[in-house]
């Protein structure tokens, strides 16, 4: 009965990690709606995410805040950068798109396969950078260069990460109050599965073996 009601047990600290996913979920919506702050919101939400929820350290908001103070300037630059991308291939793009959604002719495959390659590069930015930025402080160019490096070089890695990303926004346009409460926390919590794995390999490299695969960080 002791064990059952003690606040460590493995249920109680489920239930805090559900409540505190839920937390930082709505912090991020919070910060982020002045659009121009989401990129800054999501990487301090990853931070906060792997470092509170996968290793029981700190308190949520402390570490939310802190990651969205230590990288706002740089999060903010790579997140314009991204809507930039995603605005040009929306306005110049998105109503031929629809016409050709029927994929009648190979034309139109052709010109729907276009079309996902132009989003590609947004998307591939967005699942490296900004968890990348809330675990090495590169700079803002570098930042841009090596989130295609690893997007290529980690293939196998990147294609669930799209895939992850792909499933959250289709859930996000069908059920928006799952988004506020949620979903946002749980996509780092997932995307990270995948994503430690890479900055680990980076990482935990003796200085004198920093070549290779190690020199992608040492090259500024």
């Amino acid at each position: 009965m002791n064990q059952w009601l003690n606040p460590e047990n493995p249920f109680f600290n489920g239930v805090r990690k559900i409540v505190d996913l839920i937390w930082l979920s709505m912090l991020w919506a919070v910060c982020s709606l002045p659009i121009v702050t989401a990129g800054a919101a999501t990487s301090a939400l990853y931070y906060a995410v792997v470092k509170n929820i996968r290793r029981d350290r700190s308190y949520p908001t402390r570490e939310f805040f802190r990651g969205m103070k230590e990288n706002f300037w740089k999060a903010t630059g790579v997140w314009l950068v991204v809507l930039l991308f995603l605005v040009m291939v929306l306005v110049g793009d998105l109503s031929l798109f629809g016409s050709f959604l029927k994929l009648e002719t190979a034309a139109d495959a052709a010109f729907t396969g276009l079309f996902c390659l132009k989003i590609l590069l947004p998307a591939l930015l967005f699942i490296y950078a900004f968890p990348m930025m809330s675990r090495f402080d590169m700079k803002f160019v570098a930042i841009l260069e090596k989130s295609l490096i690893l997007a290529v070089r980690h293939l196998l890695h990147t294609l669930p990460l799209l895939l992850l990303l792909f499933v959250t926004l289709v859930l996000a346009v069908a059920e928006s109050l799952f988004v506020l409460f949620f979903l946002p926390g749980l996509y780092c919590l997932l995307a990270s599965f995948f994503l430690e794995p890479i900055w680990k390999r980076y990482t935990d490299v003796p200085e004198d073996m920093r070549e290779g695969v190690a020199d992608l960080w040492y090259m500024e």
